[in-house]
């Protein structure tokens, strides 16, 4: 019905447009990530003020920008090369953070020894998966190869460490200090079986080690609206700061918000380290992937993952991320792996995110949050696969936006009230049809099943006395093909 007035008097033909009928689908959910990392004074949003912790967020769309941002060979511009690597499309933002005022810095060592080589050759390191080559000519000493090789390191653009040399042993600094200084990757000689150490010479390599103290995320948080960020990262695995995450989130994902996100974090560490961490934990909101032996390391890991779990959650929230490369890590040597079986599984029941190796790439193998416990402490696998949560988040929104899409300003009547066509009131019934509607919709999007059972457990209520409607609905969740059983039984000569 046209909206003028009753009272006009003039000749006209008004033809009024109404869109509230127009959005019959449950809506596009667009996501948006945010990241929350250490930044150098270099960078160009470094604030100087003593009081200032934190900035931000700040929008951010390639890892060029990242880097300007936070300062070369920050933490921020390490992880703003493997998010962006891994996917440009979705809407980044990133808080950027001093180090800790009482932190300490995490540091290696590369000790060369030996004899003088008899002819030139090259010596290679790895560090954090970066190839670092220096010429090592003939009868070089030992001090002397050391300091060809800090130097090489120091003009690698955008690596997270320096590099000083005194008699033989190169001495690596991280730039930001920090206990994630720990967790950033390992140093190596021989990644690749066809390099060789030159004749006469010892590399004696000792990890990246004794960094302590993260700052505070609740700094970082305090800067953030209450606006959707879909899918979080950070490089703090410490136990203060996966609390406050945690808390955060869990306030983000209750009623009152309705703005739920995954944080997504990588951590290092032997099979027995990655269990007891995955132990200590018991949530639905963070995602730890492990990255045993991987050279480019836990924070690399984790922002690889952001950018492609952000991505494919947008496309299709119930799709396993199994499978999916991780593009720009390197993979741990063959004979450094995980048993795929017996130790990946391990990982699995202690609520460890797991990668797969496959020839020069590293995969994700499976997505799971660390939620294994309800309140009384006996198993629940309600939370357990990523793809859980990002379809709970999908259905929720549809639900939300079809309805203030449709019936923003509308009246609460009950079933079989008799009002005009053109009044805007919605009842039960009405109500009802709309979220069998949806169902329709989200098992045409391969998110649900089971209709009949949906809409025969659905409940909606008008509440007596009150401007509320209750509604109850109980959408059974798509399953993932994680797991095939098959018994092949041959046959010789026929049954």
């Amino acid at each position: 019905m046209s909206m003028i007035s009753s009272d006009t008097r003039i000749p006209i033909v008004s033809i009024d447009i109404d869109g509230s009928y127009a959005s019959g689908g449950s809506g596009a959910l667009k996501y948006k990530r945010i990241v929350i990392s250490n930044m150098l004074d270099t960078g160009l949003r470094w604030n100087s003020s003593a009081g200032v912790k934190a900035v931000g967020p700040y929008l951010v769309s390639s890892k060029e920008t990242m880097a300007a941002d936070a300062g070369s060979g920050s933490i921020a511009d390490w992880m703003g090369r493997f998010l962006f690597l891994n996917d440009k499309s979705v809407e980044t933002y990133v808080v950027y953070m001093k180090d800790a005022a009482a932190a300490v810095v995490a540091t290696a060592q590369i000790a060369i020894s030996g004899s003088s080589p008899a002819v030139a050759t090259v010596l290679s390191v790895w560090i954090f998966g970066i190839k670092v080559s220096c010429a090592v000519p003939a009868s070089s000493s030992a001090t002397t190869i050391a300091a060809a090789l800090a130097a090489a390191i120091t003009a690698t653009p955008g690596i997270p460490c320096t590099a000083s040399a005194a008699t033989g042993t190169i001495t690596l600094t991280m730039r930001n200090k920090g206990a994630f200084g720990n967790n950033m990757g390992d140093v190596r000689v021989q990644y690749d079986d066809s390099e060789k150490v030159p004749a006469g010479l010892t590399v004696t390599i000792t990890q990246f080690t004794n960094g302590a103290g993260n700052p505070n995320v609740a700094d970082a948080i305090a800067l953030l609206p209450k606006e959707w960020y879909q899918v979080w990262n950070t490089p703090y695995a410490d136990s203060a700061n996966m609390a406050a995450i945690d808390t955060e989130l869990e306030l983000r994902f209750g009623p009152a918000y309705m703005i739920d996100g995954l944080h997504i974090i990588g951590y290092p560490g032997s099979l027995s380290d990655l269990v007891t961490y995955g132990d200590s934990l018991n949530s639905k909101h963070h995602i730890v992937i492990e990255s045993h032996k991987i050279p480019s390391g836990a924070v690399a890991v984790s922002a690889a993952a952001t950018g492609v779990v952000s991505r494919e959650a947008q496309i299709d929230p119930a799709r396993p991320f199994q499978s999916l490369a991780l593009l720009g890590i390197l993979p741990p040597r063959f004979e450094e792996r995980f048993d795929p079986i017996s130790e990946d599984n391990t990982l699995l029941w202690h609520g460890i995110a797991t990668t797969q190796a496959v020839v020069d790439k590293v995969n994700i193998q499976r997505l799971i949050t660390t939620y294994r416990l309800n309140g009384l402490g006996a198993q629940d696998i309600s939370y357990l696969d990523a793809t859980r949560r990002f379809t709970l988040m999908y259905l929720r929104f549809s639900i939300r936006n079809r309805f203030a899409t449709k019936y923003p300003r509308h009246k609460l009547a009950k079933d079989g009230t008799n009002f005009g066509p053109d009044q805007r009131v919605i009842t039960p019934s009405m109500a009802m049809g709309e979220v069998v509607d949806l169902f329709s919709d989200w098992e045409k999007k391969g998110l649900v099943e089971n209709f009949d059972q949906f809409k025969k457990t659905l409940f909606v209520e008008k509440v007596e006395g009150q401007d509320r409607l209750n509604l109850v609905c109980y959408p059974d969740l798509i399953d993932q093909f994680i797991v095939m059983g098959m018994s092949l039984r041959f046959l010789l000569g026929g049954l």
